[in-house]
This record gives structure tokens, C-alpha cells and sequence, in this order.
């Protein structure tokens, strides 16, 4: 049974593909082809710069870890992004970073190959459970989660009340990139002071 005004969905597709591309689409997919592999070039050459893509994780671990802890989640996830991008530079920024990239590869490589050797994990994990089955029996006992949540929602709400009232947290992030700037002025040797054009 065919309906002559119910066209099906891939006979349309068909259709519309079967259609020649003219002269203009074919000049934009050869551009956008030409771009596609300069960009896929331009970044194997930045990974190539920053020593890998494991040194770049490295990097941004390490600077999105501090971020993290400092400052909070954005902070945290800014940092990791200039660091990745910090080891693509060539300069003593560039350095820098590659070098705190390589540790952090090297350190967590050495941390795998002692947990593999002395069982960390696992000795850790049999511990734990047994805590945590003591510490459930303790806090149904005593009501210990139902306290300590009373305490910290009072004491978030302060610290809200004194960050609106004071502006902590923008105080100290914009500390936090005067103090990264300057660092950055300091491993480049003073070349990105004010009045100096920015080495590349």
C-alpha cells in the first residue's frame, strides 16, 4: 500500500544528496577541509612543544589541583587550562610548566609501580570498609551526621553573610593573579612588564 502524499524520510534524504554540488560548495568544503588540517597541525605541533599530551595533563593537574584548593572549582579549572596551554610556550614560562608537567608524570608513575609493589590500595580499602562499617554503627548510635550537618549549614551561612560582606573571595582570587602574574614576570626575566610588548 503507497500513499502518493507520505514521502519517505530516506527517499527525501536521497534526493536531496543525489542533488551536484555546485562550484561555490565545493570551493567552501575544500576551505573548510584546508582549515580542519591546519588546525588538527597547529595542535599536534603545540603537543609536540609541550613535551606530550601526558606533560600537559601533568601541567594542568598540578596547577588545576592548587586552583582547586585555593579558590574553588573555576579557579581551579582556569589554572589547569593555563598551564596546558603555558607548555606550549618556548620561552622560560614554557620551561616552567614542562618541567611540572614531567614531575607529575615521573611522581605518578612511581606511585603506581609502589601501590602495584606494596598493595596500598587494597590494604587501604580493607581498612576503610571496616571504619566505615564502625563509624555507621557510632553514627546511628549518636546522631553524629545529624549534628555536624546542623553545624555546617550554620557555619556556611556565616561564611556567606562575611564573604558578601567583605568580598573575601574576590579579594583573594585577584590576589591569586597578581601573585601568578608576577611569577610569570619573573621566569620570563621581566620581558611582559607593563610598557613591553608580550614575547611570544
Amino acid at each position: 500500500l503507497s500513499l502518493p502524499f507520505c514521502t519517505h524520510p530516506l527517499r527525501a534524504h536521497e534526493a536531496k544528496m543525489s542533488k551536484p554540488l555546485n562550484q561555490n560548495d565545493m570551493q567552501n568544503m575544500a576551505v573548510a577541509a584546508q582549515k580542519a588540517g591546519e588546525v588538527s597541525q597547529a595542535a599536534n605541533q603545540a603537543t609536540q612543544q609541550a613535551g606530550g599530551v601526558k606533560v600537559m595533563g601533568g601541567a594542568a593537574a598540578a596547577a588545576g589541583g592548587v586552583g582547586l584548593l585555593v579558590a574553588g572549582p573555576v579557579v581551579g579549572v582556569a589554572l589547569a587550562a593555563g598551564a596546558a596551554y603555558a607548555t606550549t610556550r618556548s620561552d622560560g614560562v614554557g620551561d616552567s610548566a614542562r618541567a611540572c608537567g614531567q614531575g607529575v608524570v615521573g611522581t605518578a608513575g612511581k606511585a603506581k609501580a609502589f601501590n602495584e609493589e606494596h598493595q596500598v590500595t587494597q590494604k587501604v580499602s580493607t581498612v576503610a570498609k571496616g571504619a566505615y562499617g564502625k563509624a555507621k554503627d557510632l553514627n546511628e548510635k549518636h546522631k553524629i551526621a545529624e549534628r555536624t550537618s546542623a553545624g555546617i549549614s550554620a557555619g556556611m551561612a556565616k561564611a556567606s553573610e562575611v564573604n558578601q560582606k567583605y568580598q573575601v573571595t574576590n579579594k583573594l582570587a585577584n590576589g591569586m593573579v597578581k601573585g601568578l602574574n608576577k611569577l610569570a614576570d619573573m621566569a620570563d626575566g621581566g620581558k611582559n612588564k607593563p610598557g613591553n610588548p608580550p614575547q611570544q
